[in-house]
């Protein structure tokens, strides 16, 4: 085992090799931090007054800027976290031109987030979003946006593809590459 590892530490593909385990490692952790939402009974309703959105761009780097290229934090008067409406596309901008201060909000969050209502600045994913009489994100539409974990799985899956063939090409080269011992024969005459 030590042997592979220096051969693969002394490789080029060394920085390959570490980048593709990070991308695992951040797989994995994905996988695990996603919510374990099956269905409507593992969400509970959450009402409260608007106080304030905040649209926060995602992508600093690009030139031109949208609004899907935004995410809104909607801050209620009754809590002191922020709510962000996930994994199903909506109209944002019309969302944040049209509501105001003082208008009634509803979501639907996962129960294993009631705790953290209290926690200041604390991000909780909804899966719903209604403003007033006004529904935008439904909560089936919310769900089926959420998906099952297949981009987390891909992530690991396919890191860890690569980097085994990475590891075997290296490995085997460097096999390869090594000198056999020579048996001297020493004739007596």
């Amino acid at each position: 085992m030590k042997k592979t590892l220096k051969i693969i530490w002394d490789s080029k593909q060394r920085n390959l090799i570490i980048y593709l385990s990070l991308i695992t490692l951040f797989g994995i952790y994905l996988y695990f931090e996603r919510p374990g939402i099956k269905s409507k009974k593992n969400l509970i309703e959450i009402t409260g007054t608007l106080n304030h959105i905040d649209r926060v761009l995602v992508y600093y780097g690009k030139i031109i800027k949208s609004a899907r290229d935004s995410t809104l934090y909607f801050h209620l008067q009754e809590y002191p976290c922020k709510f962000q409406v996930s994994y199903f596309p909506y109209d944002k901008d019309k969302v944040f031109k049209t509501t105001k201060f003082g208008d009634k909000i509803t979501f639907y969050i996962n129960k294993e987030d009631i705790e953290k209502l209290s926690i200041r600045n604390k991000r909780i994913r909804s899966f719903s979003l209604k403003v007033n009489n006004q529904t935008y994100v439904t909560v089936d539409n919310g769900l089926s946006g959420f998906g099952k974990g297949y981009f987390d799985l891909a992530l690991i899956i396919i890191s860890i593809v690569i980097n085994v063939i990475v590891i075997w090409n290296v490995t085997k080269r460097k096999n390869k590459k090594r000198p056999t011992k020579a048996i001297r024969h020493t004739a007596v005459y």
